[in-house]
Order: C-alpha cells, then sequence, then structure tokens
C-alpha cells in the first residue's frame, strides 16, 4: 500500500537583484553578466568572476535561496544565465512552464543520498517508515530512484528518468512519502526516519555526505543529473556567455568543487 503525503514548507526567496534587465547576454558589446546561483558555497563563482574580471568582464552573482526564483529571473531578464540546476530539472521547468532555457554548459555532478538523524543504517528501516524527500518534480523522482536502488520500493518499469508517486508498483515497508522544500529537508530530520537530498543542500546544512549518509547513489555522468549553466535561448551562441563557461571549465575549478563539497561532487565538463 502506497502511503503519500505533502508536507507544505515555504521559504522566502532571498535575492538582491538590480532593477533593470540583464546586461550580459542580449548584446556582447557590454561585459557585464549575472549569475544566479543557489546555496552557500559559492568559491567557484568567486574564482571565475576574479578570473573574468582580467579580461574586463564584470561578473554579478546572485544567490537566491531557492529553485523556482532563479529560473523566473532568468525568464524576466534579471539574470544572464544561472546555474544551480540539473538537466532534467530543467527540461521539467521548461515542460510545466512553458519555456525553452538551454544549457550552454555542463558544471558538475553531484551525489544524492540517504541520511538519518535516528538510523545507523538502512537495515533498520521500520515498517510505516516517514521519508522526506525533495518536493520538486526532478528531485523527487531521483530520490525514488534511490529508493529503488535501496530496495526499498518497486517502480513502473517504463517510469523512465521522472517517476512519480503513482509509479511505485510495490511498497513492502509501506514508507510514507512526505515532500518539502529542498533547502529544508536538513531541518526534518529529527522529525522523519530517513531523509534524501543533494549534496549541495546537505554540505550547506554541514553534513558530510561522504561520512554522514547511510546511501550514496551510484553517479552516472550520461545521466541527466548533470549541472549546467543555462541561459535564454536567444543567448545560446553569446561570445560573452561562452567565455563565462570557458572561465568556469577549468582544472581551478574542478579543484575548488571538489574541496567546497567535501567530493561529494565532481566537475563535468562538455567532453
Amino acid at each position: 500500500m502506497k502511503k503519500f503525503a505533502t508536507l507544505l514548507l515555504s521559504g522566502l526567496a532571498v535575492a538582491s537583484l538590480a532593477a533593470c534587465g540583464a546586461t550580459g547576454g542580449s548584446s556582447d558589446s557590454e561585459q557585464t553578466v549575472r549569475v544566479g546561483v543557489v546555496g552557500e558555497q559559492l568559491d567557484q563563482w568567486e574564482h571565475v568572476r576574479d578570473t573574468l574580471a582580467e579580461e574586463g568582464i564584470t561578473l554579478e552573482i546572485v544567490r537566491f535561496t531557492d529553485w523556482v526564483a532563479p529560473n523566473t529571473a532568468l525568464v524576466e531578464g534579471d539574470l544572464d544565465i544561472n546555474a544551480f540546476q540539473s538537466i532534467n530539472f530543467l527540461d521539467n521547468y521548461n515542460a510545466t512552464n512553458g519555456q525553452n532555457l538551454v544549457p550552454i554548459g555542463n558544471t558538475m555532478i553531484m551525489y544524492f543520498g540517504i541520511y538519518s538523524d535516528t538510523l545507523d543504517s538502512l537495515d533498520n528501516v521500520p515498517v510505516g517508515a516517514t521519508v522526506a524527500l525533495p518536493e520538486d518534480v526532478a528531485n523527487f523522482a531521483r530520490g525514488l530512484l534511490l529508493l529503488e536502488a535501496a530496495g526499498f520500493i518497486e517502480l513502473a518499469p517504463d517510469s523512465g528518468w521522472l517517476p512519480t508517486a503513482e509509479d511505485i508498483v510495490a511498497n513492502p515497508l509501506e514508507l510514507e512519502l512526505v515532500s518539502v522544500q529542498a533547502q529544508m529537508l536538513p531541518r526534518t530530520m529529527p522529525d522523519v526516519t530517513l531523509t534524501l537530498m543533494n549534496a549541495s543542500v546537505a554540505n550547506d546544512a554541514g553534513i558530510n555526505p561522504h561520512e554522514e549518509a547511510l546511501l550514496l547513489e551510484e553517479l552516472d555522468v550520461n545521466s541527466p543529473f548533470i549541472n549546467a549553466i543555462v541561459a535564454r535561448p536567444e543567448d545560446a551562441d553569446s561570445e560573452l556567455l561562452r567565455t563565462v563557461v570557458e572561465h568556469f571549465q577549468t582544472d581551478e575549478v574542478a579543484d575548488i568543487i571538489a574541496r567546497i563539497t567535501n567530493n561529494a561532487a565532481f566537475a563535468v565538463w562538455d567532453n
């Protein structure tokens, strides 16, 4: 028997956006680019900002606290690019919102894991355990795939990369699935049996994925879970934005990514 509950936890998106529209993507004559990011660990983008400055390009880093506002800001022209989402997250956003934002360069892939404040092993998960997953469609699906890989549920064979709760065909432990706003997941850990979250969320909460996760997914660089730098389609061939991508896709940035994520993410460039 499947149990599915939705926990509505909403946070206030905090972003300091300039009043006017973006200046980078639509005209290569302008030398300012606004990038929207999510999370606390921005060392990689600060490094890119410094290297771009040497070429006379100003990179403005705009931080958000949720995974909805950065795409809205990009569509509305308040950003030139954003860098926070996986390819499957972007695909779902475009399909749901009638948009066609495009990836212009890969950044990294991050481990997705299962965590618990009350259990030391997944062997001890009780019947009726409460499991918290990200509420967005793409990462909820990623959580379901990890639960299936761990042997807790079975999904319909044709559910693909974006399964939903309706695709669960077996749930022998009668797990109760609770969807939570992604950045709030660490706060739910005392109140649920298992919490599934991305390494970036865990790291921001001071949780070391390699030391504290009960299970980390096996990463596949051919999966749709790779994160990307995303732009509006009309700006996809902008030389200025391509320059930003080139400054991101360097060995120095790869080393920074490994360091700030405790090796819970690794760089995946376009090749």
